[in-house]
């Protein structure tokens, strides 16, 4: 009597697809910094990007790094575009929640882009408001 190969019953998974609304405004091509760049990967907006790195050399009390440095040169506009794209993006995701009509998904990833977008914000107003005092 020969065996009988009998498969493996083969399960599919459920896959739970999460859309979001992109950040328009912190892709700013002028945010772009070879340096940051090499540092983070692609899916990292240029804003981020800057976030992130600049509050590691804040939290070392790394005043004199160029990035920090460049924040608070009184005739760079970099801090200010940062504020200002960020700002941009906070109102289309603010909006994204207000309107009623999105499914569950989006209004997720816009709770999320909310709160990572304020705490953005702050950094930046925080840090304008320290450059006026210099």
């Amino acid at each position: 009597m020969t065996a009988k190969i009998v498969q493996f019953p083969k399960k599919t998974p459920s896959l739970n697809f999460v859309k979001s609304i992109d950040l328009q405004h912190c892709w700013d091509r002028r945010l772009q910094n070879p340096y940051l760049n090499s540092l983070y990967k692609s899916e990292i907006s240029y804003a981020e990007r800057w976030y992130l790195q600049v509050v590691h050399h804040l939290n070392f009390d790394e005043l004199e790094h160029p990035l920090v440095k460049i924040l608070l040169n009184h005739s760079d506009y970099t801090l200010n575009l940062l504020l200002s794209s960020v700002t941009n993006d906070l109102k289309i995701q603010l909006a994204a929640l207000e309107s009623n009509n999105l499914p569950n998904p989006y209004t997720m990833s816009a709770e999320y882009n909310v709160n990572r977008l304020n705490k953005w914000k702050n950094k930046w107003t925080g840090l304008i408001k320290y450059r006026d005092q210099l």
